[in-house]
């Protein structure tokens, strides 16, 4: 017991000298995201390969309609009462078989379909991690350089006096390097 009140007394006399130590400053990591050109690279580059995607369901899509017209067609023409036995029953065949490859061609466009999401969503997640690392190492040192023991991001904060905000100064580092803004006024882009 006596080594427990021991403790406790030096981690009473410790805690607030260490907590005096602290240098908080924060940063408006949703201002740093969105406003970093990589990402808005990143977000563009995810836009192309979705519409890709979206084109390529597309094409498969039409081809199911495509298979939905052909099965009406011959479901009229298997309602045609002047057929004859062994035509009617030709035509139910073809018609069962017709069926089937619509059944399965939309199981298979089924798949395609959550296959693609899962990609795109995978691929969206690894870009925001990508674009989330470069703007740590940022963060990390603009805060060494100005002495700070911990960054916060401003949007969970309750209050803040902003006196210690980096935001400006990280974004400025991270878009020290964007093409579009170091880019010769009128020279071909590449």
């Amino acid at each position: 017991m006596k080594a427990l009140f021991s403790f406790l007394t030096i981690a009473l006399l410790v805690l607030p000298a260490a907590a005096a130590e602290q240098k908080v400053a924060i940063v408006d990591l949703k201002t740093v995201y969105n406003d970093f050109w990589e990402t808005k690279k990143a977000d563009k580059e995810l836009k192309a390969r979705q519409e890709k995607a979206q084109k390529e369901l597309q094409g498969q899509l039409d081809a199911q309609k495509k298979l939905l017209t052909e099965l009406q067609n011959m479901d009229r023409a298997l309602r045609d009462p002047k057929l004859g036995l062994a035509e009617r029953q030709r035509r139910q065949q073809a018609f069962a078989q017709k069926q089937k490859e619509y059944a399965e061609t939309g199981r298979t466009l089924q798949d395609v379909q959550k296959t693609m999401v899962t990609r795109l969503r995978e691929e969206q997640r690894k870009m925001q991690d990508d674009v989330m690392g470069k703007i740590k190492v940022i963060v990390s040192a603009v805060a060494r350089k100005g002495g700070y023991t911990m960054v916060v991001d401003k949007n969970i904060l309750l209050f803040s006096a902003d006196e210690d905000d980096l935001t400006k100064e990280v974004l400025e580092k991270l878009n020290a390097n964007d093409p579009a803004k170091t880019a010769v006024p009128g020279a071909p882009k590449k």
